[in-house]
């Protein structure tokens, strides 16, 4: 697949399964959780292609590294979960947040992402509690404690006091 999609990028074109050439006047955005450098260095990727690729490169960090945002994407995808089934807009307490910003996230934005939508689906009140959350969440191993949610929080976020 490698080498196909190297001729795409160097040649402009490709041959559709039982076609003929066909032009591509395209741009390519990819992304990965691999480090392609190491991967290069293993011969599991094609250096050409690697250098093809790496026109602009954008990094983010894991979200373990940049926990100031998690409550922010709490409340999003409290809003987006919330509407979805069909539920009145839910909050998420300090000590819910407490936690949620204490955990690793080694899935990073998709694995916190996934744990709202359950806890949307399974929170039978009007406000997440710490049993909402999975095990793994609730009972993982914390990194160093983050800030209080309430002194990090921009003011768009809901917060409760409970």
């Amino acid at each position: 697949m490698q080498v196909k999609l190297l001729r795409v990028l160097q040649e402009g074109e490709y041959e559709p399964v039982g076609g003929d050439t066909v032009r591509a006047d395209v741009r390519i955005v990819a992304a990965t959780n691999k480090d392609l450098r190491a991967e290069v260095s293993a011969t599991r990727f094609r250096e050409d292609l690697f250098y093809r690729l790496n026109v602009i490169a954008v990094t983010a960090p894991p979200l373990r590294a940049r926990r100031e945002d998690i409550p922010l994407l709490v409340d999003h995808f409290l809003g987006v979960y919330c509407a979805k089934n069909n539920r009145a807009r839910m909050e998420a307490p300090r000590d819910v947040l407490q936690i949620l910003c204490d955990y690793s996230w080694p899935g990073n934005v998709r694995e916190l992402e996934n744990v709202i939508e359950r806890a949307v689906v399974l929170c039978r009140a009007d406000r997440l509690t710490v049993d909402d959350l999975p095990d793994v969440v609730r009972e993982g191993e914390s990194v160093e404690p983050a800030p209080s949610p309430s002194a990090s929080a921009p003011r768009s976020t809901r917060w409760s006091d409970a």
